[in-house]
């Protein structure tokens, strides 16, 4: 798992958070959501998070997660992700903000063989 702490800013296209190699899976136990500005909380205001097929974000949507958060202010936000998120080998986890939101994005987790996630 290549994991970071990466900062998403508004108006920023998909950023990477966390990517699989091309021979192991990764599979995100948690998200962590660390909310340092939210000038006007509510519509309009939020993060989005997917899973790519391809590397740094690019291809096409995995399509096995895809949310929407709208921080209500400041602070951190940890979303558990009880079974696991699975990231195809070669693919992506990314992020893109929308509005005044900015925040410090990082995940949890593990690798596991190629073959364990479709």
């Amino acid at each position: 798992m290549q994991p970071g702490s990466v900062q998403v800013l508004p108006g920023s296209t998909l950023i990477l958070i966390a990517s699989a190699t091309s021979t192991t899976a990764l599979v995100v136990s948690t998200i962590h959501l660390d909310t340092f500005a939210d000038p006007t909380p509510g519509i309009g205001q939020f993060v989005s998070l997917s899973d790519w097929r391809g590397a740094n974000c690019i291809g096409s949507p995995a399509g096995t997660y895809f949310q929407y958060v709208n921080p209500g202010g400041i602070g951190e936000t940890d979303i558990p992700l009880e079974r696991g998120l699975g990231v195809p080998a070669g693919g992506s986890f990314c992020a893109e903000t929308t509005g005044g939101v900015k925040m410090d994005i990082s995940v949890s987790g593990y690798t596991v063989p190629a073959n364990s996630v479709p």
